[in-house]
């Protein structure tokens, strides 16, 4: 299977350090899935699926399983955290390019509809918009993955790229528009343009770059430029003007603060051989805008999420039973207080299947039929827990 590209700004930032380390009481529940390969299910299906846990580490339990042939995968959450989308997958029976089978749960009754398809792996996965109920995902079109939108509740599918490469997006922190990186042909450099939300409006912000993160509160977007080695991170405000560059040797993906007065990024790991290096792990830094100031916050990690309380949440990668897994683990942005909160496969890395952290606490119960989880008797939990203490 296709090794992951690098996950692209698409990722909302998010929550100011409180006093217990990783307790985040207005946080909701991490889903993540987890595939069957795990080393603790030895291939056992049943087990496949998603799985719900406290940002404490408690409370973990089933969320969906395994139907249809496939598990549930992409874990989403829709800003005010009642809906939760995620995928299945499947390939293409002429193209055999892996694709995903899009749905919609409501978290407060488990009823859930399907609604359309999306590629994997890809630079970004489905991103909800910071207000409202729209998400973007990226949409196979023969030769060319465009970028699509999913408005709820009417369930209003469109094409906001049509004819582009379009290689992910993120967010303004209004939701009016968007930020995408994209290249007229497969041979050329990627551009980052920006957008409205209904696709209208598109203007080139600056070329020869990639990944791009609108900051959560100034009119300012980071992005990268990889077309000489090594990479660099820059900075430009939204009309792409005064453009300056913030640290060199520099990898996606950037990850705001939540006032956005620095930025988390990688790069290349110390010990290039550590695991999980070949499915996109780093060195994580963290670097202040204002005075350039950086320092390494940890070693060998891929970040995922930097919430409004403070807090981050990364896969740590570990090796158990000569398999690779990725503890699921929530910190202090500086690295401490992390705690082991769930484990995932290295299969759902590769596909790019990422945890998932609800904005808010809202209801979350388990997936109607098919995708309820079948009776075991708490055994994929119990085999969870246990490999969850081998890598704490």
């Amino acid at each position: 299977m296709a090794r992951l590209a690098l996950l692209g700004a698409g990722i909302l930032a998010a929550l100011l350090a409180s006093a217990g380390g990783a307790k985040t009481p207005h946080a909701g529940k991490i889903v993540f899935s987890v595939f069957a390969g795990l080393p603790a299910f030895n291939g056992d299906e049943r087990c496949e699926g998603l799985y719900a846990v406290n940002p404490d580490g408690t409370g973990l339990e089933r969320l969906a399983g395994y139907t249809h042939g496939s598990g549930a995968f992409y874990p989403a959450f829709s800003a005010d955290g009642r809906i939760l989308s995620f995928g299945t997958t499947y390939a293409d029976p002429v193209s055999r390019q892996p694709l995903v089978t899009l749905y919609t749960l409501d978290t407060a009754s488990g009823r859930f509809r399907k609604r359309s398809r999306f590629v994997s792996p890809f630079a970004t996965a489905p991103a909800w918009s910071p207000q409202g109920q729209t998400l973007l995902f990226p949409f196979d079109r023969r030769t060319r993955f465009e970028l699509h939108s999913l408005v709820l509740p009417s369930g209003r599918e469109r094409n906001l790229t049509p004819g582009l490469v379009t290689l992910g997006a993120s967010w303004s922190p209004d939701a009016r528009r968007i930020a995408f990186w994209t290249r007229a042909r497969p041979a050329r450099r990627s551009a980052v343009f920006t957008m409205s939300a209904d696709g209208t409006k598109k203007r080139l912000l600056v070329r020869d770059a990639t990944a791009a993160a609108w900051s959560p509160r100034t009119g300012r977007i980071a992005f990268f430029r990889t077309a000489t080695r090594p990479s660099s991170l820059w900075l430009s405000d939204e009309n792409g003007d005064g453009a300056r560059k913030l640290a060199s040797n520099a990898r996606p993906p950037a990850l705001w603060s939540p006032r956005g007065e620095a930025l988390l990024f990688l790069r290349e790991p110390k010990r290039p051989s550590s695991p999980g290096s070949e499915h996109g792990a780093g060195d994580l830094y963290r670097l202040d805008v204002r005075t350039g100031r950086e320092r390494l916050v940890e070693r060998n990690l891929i970040p995922l999420v930097w919430r409004r309380d403070g807090m981050i949440l990364f896969l740590r990668p570990r090796v158990v039973a000569g398999e690779g897994v990725f503890g699921v683990v929530v910190a202090r942005a500086d690295g401490t207080h992390d705690q082991v909160v769930g484990v995932t496969d290295e299969e759902d890395v590769n596909i790019g299947s990422f945890p998932a952290w609800q904005p808010v606490r809202a209801p979350l119960v388990q997936a109607a039929a098919p995708f309820t989880p079948p009776r075991d008797g708490g055994r994929c939990l119990r085999l969870l827990r246990r490999l969850r203490s081998r890598i704490d």
